[in-house]
């Protein structure tokens, strides 16, 4: 068996729970600012497409504080794929309202490819979505 390459290995390892942190800053008036922070789970799952390696749902859950004092609970779920010909990760969005017919979360439309790249002394992985006016 080949070994497994860079970006595989990054894929396998993000399954389990995370405790995640994120600042929040938008130039639209109407969306909040602020720190989110809960818990993020990658949850190993059947593929739900014919090219994928490996898949795992991605869920988090915790809580908003805007920077104008409200406390809101927040949660999103994406789906995240190892494409293994391209030796690629991508995030996909959920379909809020619907499943498959076997239960599991409907993929939408592709959130963004995520680039690994090997820095100093370890690997840094990014990704990018222009989302009208911020990215």
């Amino acid at each position: 068996m080949p070994a497994k390459t860079p970006t595989a290995v990054i894929f396998d390892s993000l399954a389990g729970s995370w405790r995640l942190r994120r600042s929040l800053k938008s130039e639209l008036p109407h969306f909040p600012s602020g720190t989110f922070e809960g818990t993020a789970t990658f949850r190993p799952r059947q593929p739900s497409a014919n090219n994928v390696a490996s898949e795992l749902l991605y869920s988090e859950q915790g809580e908003l504080r805007t920077e104008n004092g409200f406390t809101l609970k927040a949660n999103r779920k994406y789906v995240y794929r190892y494409d293994e010909s391209e030796d690629k990760i991508n995030a996909w969005f959920v379909t809020e309202d619907s499943k498959h017919l076997d239960g599991k979360e409907a993929v939408d439309y592709l959130f963004h490819d995520i680039e690994n790249e090997f820095v100093g002394a370890g690997w840094v992985g990014k990704g990018e979505h222009l989302c009208e006016l911020d990215m």
